[in-house]
């Protein structure tokens, strides 16, 4: 929702054409499209204190959703807003009062189960990465520190489309992204100009993967979406006609 706005504008002039000469005038500035005029100030009757008409106020731990006031239970109201403290990285693990969460921060930026985690458990400069997809630290593991760095892709392929694809470095794309597709996501060919996946890949968001071999989505079908992305294997696992098993 805007930023409430006063409707009184004070406009004021010095007319200088004669010594003394001045003029003042005010006027009432127009609302924002769906915007109505409660008093002195524009709103889209989308907030608590003007839920739906000017002046109704939601009480008793309710939120102004579209222009009606909702009960959050399950969920919880924080400024002025139905939130659920248990995947909600703004207001992760708060309880009904609001207080107590936390916001996830860039090490571990997803909450599950009212807790900011790392799902790969692996941060680098601060950040939680995805060492079977991230271009610069591909491979990363543990403190991701000296060896655990895992690989930079440009650097090793001395390539600017070179990129990680589970846990390996890949060039998609021409020499130094010079075809007629430019840099393709890891795992996909340039064809008539376009970046496509290849037979027997499926596009799973930034990689065409192999979901009988791919570690980040092993036995992924279709979409590559929900239910349909497949499993990521552990490091002590390999993706086997789409099984994680353990290796060798």
């Amino acid at each position: 929702m805007p930023p409430r706005r006063s409707l009184l504008l004070i406009a004021t002039c010095a007319c200088t054409a004669l010594p003394g000469w001045g003029c003042n005038f005010s006027f009432d500035a127009p609302c924002l499209s769906g915007e109505v005029k409660c008093g002195e100030t524009c709103t889209d009757l989308n907030e608590n204190s003007n839920c739906g008409r000017c002046g109704y106020v939601c009480a008793g731990g309710a939120v102004c959703q579209g222009r009606v006031c909702t009960n959050c239970a399950p969920g919880v109201s924080c400024a002025g807003t139905c939130v659920d403290p248990s995947t909600d990285p703004r207001w992760c693990g708060v309880n009904g009062a609001c207080s107590g969460g936390t916001s996830c921060s860039l090490a571990a930026p997803i909450c599950s189960r009212g807790a900011c985690i790392c799902p790969s458990a692996v941060v680098c400069g601060g950040q939680c990465i995805d060492p079977y997809a991230e271009t610069r630290h591909c491979g990363a593991r543990g403190d991701c520190a000296g060896v655990n760095a895992g690989t930079d892709c440009i650097e090793a392929t001395g390539d600017a489309c070179g990129g990680c694809l589970d846990g390996a470095c890949v060039v998609a794309g021409g020499i130094n992204g010079i075809s007629s597709c430019g840099c393709c996501q890891p795992g996909q060919i340039c064809a008539d100009g376009r970046c496509v996946c290849p037979n027997g890949r499926i596009n799973c968001l930034t990689a065409c993967v192999d979901p009988s071999t791919s570690l980040s989505h092993c036995g992924a079908s279709v979409t590559c979406t929900g239910p349909s992305a497949g499993v990521r294997c552990t490091t002590a696992q390999v993706c086997v006609d789409g099984v994680c098993v353990p290796r060798a």
